[in-house]
């Protein structure tokens, strides 16, 4: 039996699936919720055999309500087959000072010119503080979540401000020993 199971292994009620916003979305911004297929959150992300750390339940779906399955415990093996990162609100990074960011499809320079007061709404983390964003009618990846505090000189520190992160969910697709 194939599960959807809230990534992290960690479960909650709180984080399904949620409905569709009904408001108007404005001009530049994707509609929410935004469904990244096969999307991962963080560096080195790899689906195939995952070991928990901890205990997890594992739901039939990502809708809230959805039936319990089964639990993982620490050390159990479920395979993971595939995710969906499911954003529900944008975050918004504003450009203090002009740069050039923003990479698709293996670009190798970016595509973006930016002036202050532009405004990317990040859609989800990728790690090593990049995130997927979306500006002009565009999606975009870029590395631009960078904590001002992290190690050596984080890229465009003082050319950006965060000022609000993403919400979002990631569900992943497991099977258990069982099938």
């Amino acid at each position: 039996m194939i599960v959807l199971f809230h990534a992290l292994l960690a479960v909650s009620t709180q984080a399904a699936v949620p409905p569709r916003d009904s408001r108007p979305v404005p001009h530049d911004a994707p509609a929410m919720p935004y469904v990244a297929q096969n999307a991962c959150t963080f560096e080195c992300c790899q689906y195939g055999p995952w070991r928990a750390t901890g205990v997890s339940i594992a739901l039939a779906s990502a809708a809230l309500g959805a039936k319990p399955v089964f639990t993982v415990k620490p050390g159990d093996q479920v395979v993971a087959r595939r995710g969906i990162v499911i954003t529900s609100k944008p975050g918004v990074t504003r450009v203090v000072q002009a740069v050039s960011l923003g990479y698709r499809d293996g670009d190798k320079t970016p595509r973006l010119a930016l002036k202050p007061g532009d405004a990317l709404l990040t859609l989800y983390p990728m790690g090593e503080a990049y995130d997927r964003f979306w500006h002009g009618g565009e999606f975009y990846d870029d590395q631009i979540d960078m904590p001002e505090d992290s190690y050596g000189k984080p890229p465009f520190s003082g050319v950006l401000k965060v000022e609000s992160r993403p919400i979002f969910v990631w569900w992943v697709e497991v099977s258990n020993a069982q099938g």
